[in-house]
């Protein structure tokens, strides 16, 4: 018997099937899919919001925590700052909630802790079709005083590549750090120092102690052969090499390198305007300070690093003056870097004749070797200093390059489960989140969860 072959075109056969099952299995599949595409919209909008709000309480609690710190005990002082601070920085940020509302608020000025819960509304957006009319996160912050003092060093890039918008975003996420952990003119136990760098670092009025005093250590060969002096500059100080270059002995065991180069246009030292400025609690000095960042330069990255860590040395208490001398290593005392770049490190002096350009791009590995003094100077900034912790490092990379985001992300601690450390911003926006974000989690070490 001879068998047939009978090809059936299959969308014919879904048009001919009269059963109907096949139809309403489809219909039933497309409406199953498009319900649980917009459910998982909504539940990233939910998760976004939720997140925000968090960072948001969190932020307000510890601007709370610090009125108490300072002495505050009136509850309902306490909790008209919360919500003044609340309202002020929700007040940018409408877009995560269509309403809020906080549900709770208490401070025990005995134990030190501050409680509270609160709840955010989100419209939806596709899952309104199945009957849902707003979904309501609930979120929580608790924190409890702890008295620790706080000193935190803010390396800001005022390279070339920072003009325009990038140093506008620069000067609005600074501005939050300091109005975070500074909220108001009493705060004594956080101080901030900032260090400007581009092709150099401008040390202001301290340069010539660093440069010129001190005393000849005998024997200590690096007292001379590791500093490069090229005939004097404005304010503006370089690296030392030898074996002191990544570390923070002070400057009479091993002079700051001075180099006339840091004049030569294209390089660019940093006006006065953006030299160093120690560690301080006076919020008006850091905000004006900040106000007037100037960019101009190419990046000697490793620099700014190693200024940040000579503001937090306990070893570098003789230079600073009065208040702006840092606390001896202790657990008592939280030391904090925070270091910023957009750009490649990629000049290095010391070794170069005075003939020769300090940027790589004329020639030499000046990129490899400020990115090796940067790592260097980090591992040698993170190390427990005589038995108490060594210095907490924050990196941000802003629209950085991978050589730049690699070197500060070895530099940067490690991430944890519930701390982030290096951050990698592509815009404002992100940049300004990372600084708010490492702002709150440095307050916490004074009033932590």
């Amino acid at each position: 018997m001879q068998l047939a072959t009978r090809f059936i075109n299959p969308a014919t056969a879904f048009i001919n099937d009269r059963s109907g099952n096949v139809f309403m299995i489809f219909a039933l599949s497309i409406f199953v899919i498009i319900g649980a595409a917009g459910a998982a919209l909504d539940y990233s909008r939910i998760y976004s919001t939720k997140g925000r709000m968090v960072q948001l309480l969190d932020a307000a609690v510890l601007a709370t925590g610090i009125e108490m710190v300072e002495g505050e005990t009136n509850t309902q002082k306490l909790r008209a700052k919360f919500n003044d601070f609340f309202e002020a920085n929700l007040a940018g940020n409408q877009k995560f909630a269509e309403a809020y509302r906080i549900s709770s608020f208490s401070a025990d000025t005995n134990s030190g802790e501050i409680s509270v819960d609160a709840v955010a509304v989100v419209k939806p957006t596709f899952t309104g079709i199945f009957g849902y009319k707003e979904f309501e996160i609930g979120m929580d912050s608790t924190a409890v005083f702890d008295r620790k003092e706080v000193e935190v060093a803010v390396m800001l890039d005022v390279t070339g590549s920072m003009q325009g918008q990038k140093l506008r975003d620069l000067k609005l996420a600074a501005r939050d750090l300091v109005d975070t952990l500074l909220p108001d003119a009493n705060t004594r136990d956080v101080r901030i120092s900032l260090v400007p760098y581009s092709g150099s670092v401008n040390a202001g009025r301290y340069k010539q102690n660093v440069v010129n005093g001190g005393i000849q250590v005998a024997g200590a060969g690096d007292v001379l052969a590791g500093i490069d002096q090229h005939g004097t500059s404005g304010n503006c100080v370089t690296e030392r090499g030898g074996t002191y270059a990544a570390t923070d002995e002070f400057y009479t065991v091993a002079r700051i390198g001075d180099d006339v180069r840091t004049d030569v246009s294209g390089f660019n030292c940093p006006t006065d305007r953006s030299s160093i400025e120690p560690l301080t609690n006076q919020r008006s000095r850091l905000t004006r300070k900040i106000r007037d960042l100037r960019a101009g330069g190419v990046t000697a990255g490793h620099l700014g690093i190693a200024w940040s860590y000579y503001t937090l040395s306990e070893k570098w208490r003789d230079l600073w003056d009065g208040n702006s001398k840092p606390a001896v290593y202790s657990a008592d005392t939280k030391k904090i870097a925070i270091l910023m770049t957009d750009g490649e490190f990629n000049t290095y002096y010391y070794g170069t004749t005075e003939a020769g350009n300090p940027r790589s791009a004329f020639g030499g590995d000046n990129v490899g070797r400020s990115n090796a003094l940067a790592r260097d100077l980090c591992e040698d900034m993170k190390a427990d200093k005589n038995g108490a912790p060594g210095i907490t490092v924050y990196s941000v990379a802003f629209q950085a390059p991978a050589s730049a985001e690699a070197t500060l992300r070895s530099c940067a601690n490690a991430d944890t489960q519930s701390e982030q450390f290096y951050f990698s911003a592509d815009n404002g926006a992100e940049l300004r989140a990372a600084f708010r974000t490492i702002a709150t989690s440095i307050g916490k070490l004074r009033i932590s969860q």
